[in-house]
């Protein structure tokens, strides 16, 4: 997601800036609720249509006999407008006023590009079905979950997940997308000792998730991850943190360190990068490693390259689909795995 600078958000925000009721909620009745779902499922979908008209998409992923099933926003455009909509009104509101105590320099206002699926995302998905011995039982952290693709995938193949956004509504997305995957499918495992897929339910520590209407100011207690304790392989946890600002990194490093750290299309701005540099190491434990997917982009070439003058370890795989599943376009993905990372950028 790509930063605005100069907001803060206010604390009926959420931590990427938008008001907490988001704009133009899509208030629609519940239609077309699995009949398989729990009743917890229910609810979570529930709360995701109060605010958002829905649509249903197949996602075929490679190595995968059915494709994945992804609830979506029914008009991702509609996401951006909303959003920008508001950031229009609250630049109005602050002419003249200056910056809320405590505003971050740069990056304080991120537009919403979760609605849709993207490469990056995709090509980690195909990655982890590929080598689900590599994340079976491990703690995981995806920083940026988007529709929750890539979780699927992690969950499915015995992952012990943290998935981390700045938006309420993407974390609801992704929560759903996981559980209901979790119910119908059966797990991503290399053998018969990989592990299994628990049915994973909502415990009071996913409440980000459920809570649409009402996200937590950043650096409320909510946003501290609780200390680390043994949660079971083939589960989903979701925090709701911006990883660009202090409070959103202290929260994630305070529930490390992890195994393995996901990040798929992250980096769009420049200040992006020292801060994902410094973030990394916090998050990992020694001997850990970290997955960077990454199209192309500017910003993408300048952070490898700075971790590669660093002296960082990484192997790299590029995959092309042309298009790639679902809408998520032409592109070129660059898989990094970084197997050995150091100290944070001077």
């Amino acid at each position: 997601m790509g930063g605005l600078a100069g907001y803060a958000p206010a604390p009926n925000h959420s931590p990427c800036g938008r008001p907490a009721r988001g704009v133009g909620a899509n208030t629609s009745r519940l239609v077309g609720v699995v009949s398989r779902s729990t009743p917890a499922l229910a609810r979570l979908r529930w709360r995701i249509q109060r605010h958002h008209a829905v649509r249903e998409l197949e996602v075929p992923i490679h190595g995968v006999a059915v494709p994945y099933r992804v609830l979506a926003p029914a008009d991702p455009d509609a996401v951006l407008d909303q959003t920008a909509r508001a950031y229009a009104r609250r630049e109005t509101a602050q002419e003249g006023k200056p910056p809320p105590s405590g505003s971050p320099p740069s990056g304080g206002w991120h537009m919403p590009y979760w609605a849709t699926p993207w490469a990056s995302g995709l090509a980690v998905s195909e990655a982890v079905v590929a080598e689900p011995g590599r994340v079976a039982g491990a703690r995981v952290i995806e920083l940026g979950c988007g529709l929750g693709i890539t979780a699927m995938a992690l969950v499915r193949a015995g992952a012990r997940l943290t998935v981390v956004d700045c938006w309420g509504e993407t974390l609801a997305f992704c929560r759903y997308n996981v559980l209901r995957a979790g119910t119908q499918n059966p797990p991503h495992v290399a053998d018969a000792h990989a592990g299994g897929l628990a049915t994973p339910t909502p415990s009071p520590h996913d409440l980000h998730a459920l809570r649409l209407a009402h996200p937590a100011p950043p650096g409320s207690q909510t946003h501290r991850v609780p200390d680390a304790s043994p949660y079971p392989a083939g589960t989903i946890r979701t925090r709701l943190a911006d990883w660009r600002t202090d409070a959103g990194r202290d929260a994630l490093t305070a529930g490390g360190p992890y195994d393995l750290v996901v990040a798929a299309d992250v980096l769009y701005e420049p200040e992006d990068i020292p801060v994902l540099f410094a973030l990394l190491p916090r998050l990992v434990v020694p001997g850990g490693t970290v997955w960077l997917a990454e199209p192309g982009r500017t910003t993408s070439r300048k952070f490898v390259h700075e971790t590669d003058d660093a002296g960082w370890v990484r192997s790299t795989s590029t995959v092309t689909r042309d298009p790639w599943p679902a809408d998520a376009g032409r592109a070129t993905v660059r898989l990094h795995r970084y197997s050995a990372i150091g100290a944070s950028v001077t």
